[in-house]
């Protein structure tokens, strides 16, 4: 066989075609990776870290938890001072993943994590209990500070804050 200048044009057009394949085949993966790796938290939910829903309804704080755990997520667990600033930035009175154990005497996150003592964004003078019957936490924006942590009674109905990994 005789290998004409036709020949070898014809074959690098075919590998020009091929390679043009096998960049829009990469150039859709990619799009596609991007487009999820891009959005990492559901529609309607904001990204600071990890992915927070507040909830526009009011519940109780145990409804509210069940609430988040429908969402695959859970009541937020405030965990430092960068995620303290961004739920006080929210502005809202909602229901937070903390609630004191009668059993243990102590502030517990909902992933069982105990809260110590002294420790906390609590406003002035809470948690204080009131009437006995001031178990769950909720953050409530009442002075221009970052201290915006009260314990309420479980079966008030406020907004909540769900928190789930990206």
């Amino acid at each position: 066989m005789v290998i004409t200048d036709h020949t070898k044009v014809s074959t690098l057009y075919r590998l020009i075609a091929v390679s043009f394949g096998i960049l829009c085949v990469l150039q859709v993966a990619l799009n596609i990776y991007l487009r999820l790796a891009g959005r990492p938290c559901p529609e309607g939910w904001l990204s600071y870290g990890s992915c927070y829903y507040i909830s526009v309804s009011r519940r109780n704080w145990t409804d509210s938890r069940d609430q988040c755990l429908k969402r695959g997520a859970d009541l937020i667990i405030i965990s430092n001072q960068e995620e303290q600033k961004f739920v006080r930035a929210l502005s809202v009175q909602a229901w937070i993943g903390l609630s004191y154990s009668k059993k243990d005497w102590v502030w517990k996150w909902v992933d069982g994590a105990t809260l110590t003592n002294g420790t906390g964004y609590w406003l002035k003078g809470e948690p204080n209990n009131l009437k006995m019957k001031e178990n769950c936490g909720e953050t409530w924006v009442r002075e221009p500070s970052l201290q915006t942590w009260n314990d309420n009674n479980c079966d008030f109905e406020l907004q909540w804050i769900c928190e789930r990994a990206p």
